[in-house]
């Protein structure tokens, strides 16, 4: 077994590694993966990293300049914020009860409806296929006019023939059915989907997503997604884990209750703006790390005798690291460029998580703010290359998946947006070696999982 990483070439972007006494090389700067190593090529390869020879085979990607007109917002993706209110309590909340902080409202029709007016100005202009609009909170159902309002609009504009069709997901809590919007959806001639939150079985649900008079809410949701599987409306369940990171225990009683897709969301409470100490992490890690390796080992085994799930945290993992290489991005995530946060009044932000009134770029009625989107436009050029310019980005393999982290995040710890999480790090350098495994080994037992456009996974 290898004692350690082997890190390597010229910008250290590099990396050999094991995971389950299997060997693996990564180029960090061009995505390739190579898997299936014999042991031949071992020793090759251990020999050649030894003398520096690999290093003339992973030279560095050349950095590409950018400029200023290439930062300006082309959003596919608009998270629109229905509510900004929840009924609920759940103990890991990232965003203050649906509020992000600010004024506990709901959205008014009259805010809905210039919603989609902006939008059909937006989407007769673009040039993408796919506009996807995220219906979020709070928890949206607790309105339900505004709702309908932009479904009716957006059915509208999906009507008029332009080049972009329209994606809606609507993501609820799954405690409040209105059976009269259901069936509303139900006619809709518009591709509307549900991401339900559900934490596996009752006893762990219910630990975690109570009503807030403390009520737990598993049966609510349960009969929710039965209800929107009766009336043929897709869905997909998701489901958040917290400490102690049973990944593998909440799939399995997802599959037990019925659930065919869904995604496993982790939770590090300490990474969203706290101040963890460096022991807090240290234990942590050997923990999530066992935990993830085994859900990972989970998802293959069940992917390979069950055609009928769709696991989307790991099956995304193949489109997520193709996105990342082809089309790799000096500022990491899609804020303010491709994607966009829009509130219950209607005011425009770089992104769903980077929500402050300082940085709003319009709003729905008026539309872009010129000198406000020039602002930020030059702020994240100047400030936003995390992955191309920070000292300890520079030098990582893992640069082009993580981007430097999250803007909203480290703005919200530390005012700035080249603020690395560097406590952070660990986790996120050995997901990733944990994630390629993965995707080496579902190329092996599901090659139909993994082939894209004719792009071989052994050179991702």
């Amino acid at each position: 077994m290898l004692n350690e990483d082997v890190i390597f070439g010229p910008n250290k972007n590099n990396i050999y590694f094991e995971i389950n006494s299997e060997r693996f090389l990564f180029n960090g700067d061009t995505g390739y993966l190579e898997y299936q190593i014999s042991k031949g090529r071992q020793r090759q390869l251990e020999t050649s990293i030894r003398l520096g020879i690999l290093e003339e085979i992973f030279q560095a990607k050349s950095s590409q300049s950018i400029e200023i007109d290439q930062v300006f917002p082309h959003p596919q993706i608009f998270t629109v914020f229905i509510a900004a209110t929840c009924n609920m309590a759940c103990s890991y909340c990232l965003n203050s009860g649906g509020t992000l902080g600010l004024k506990n409202e709901i959205m008014t029709t009259e805010t809905a409806k210039n919603i989609t007016i902006f939008l059909q100005d937006y989407v007769q202009k673009t040039d993408y296929d796919l506009i996807t609009i995220n219906l979020y909170g709070g928890e949206p159902f607790t309105n339900p006019q505004a709702i309908k309002e932009i479904l009716k609009g957006l059915e509208q504009i999906a009507g008029m023939g332009y080049k972009a069709k329209l994606k809606v997901l609507i993501m609820t809590n799954g405690t409040i059915y209105n059976e009269e919007l259901i069936s509303y959806i139900k006619k809709l001639k518009l591709d509307v989907y549900f991401a339900i939150s559900l934490d596996g079985g009752p006893e762990r649900h219910n630990a975690h997503r109570r009503l807030t008079n403390g009520k737990g809410t598993w049966q609510e949701a349960f009969n929710f997604a039965q209800l929107l599987r009766k009336e043929g409306i897709h869905f997909s369940v998701t489901a958040v884990v917290p400490y102690p990171y049973e990944y593998k225990e909440t799939a399995e009683e997802l599959i037990e209750h019925g659930f065919k897709t869904f995604e496993i969301k982790d939770v590090i409470p300490y990474s969203y703006g706290g101040d963890p100490s460096a022991e807090i992490y240290r234990v942590d890690f050997y923990l999530w790390r066992k935990k993830y390796l085994e859900y990972t080992d989970f998802c293959l085994r069940t992917l390979q005798r069950n055609r009928s799930l769709y696991l989307i945290d790991h099956l995304n993992l193949i489109d997520n690291h193709l996105r990342c290489y082809r089309f790799p991005s000096p500022f990491g995530c899609g804020l303010f460029r491709y994607k966009i946060g829009i509130d219950v009044t209607g005011t425009l932000y770089p992104c769903e998580s980077f929500v402050h009134s300082e940085y709003s770029l319009g709003n729905v009625r008026d539309g872009w703010k010129d000198e406000n989107v020039t602002s930020f436009a030059k702020l994240l050029h100047e400030e936003g290359y995390l992955k191309r310019d920070h000292l300890d980005c520079k030098v990582c393999f893992a640069k082009y998946v993580c981007g430097g982290g999250c803007y909203a995040v480290n703005w919200d710890k530390s005012g700035k947006f080249n603020e690395i999480m560097t406590e952070r790090c660990l986790f996120i350098k050995e997901k990733l070696k944990i994630d390629l495994y993965f995707i080496s080994k579902l190329a092996g037992i599901r090659p139909d999982l993994t082939k894209r456009d004719q792009v071989s996974t052994q050179c991702l």
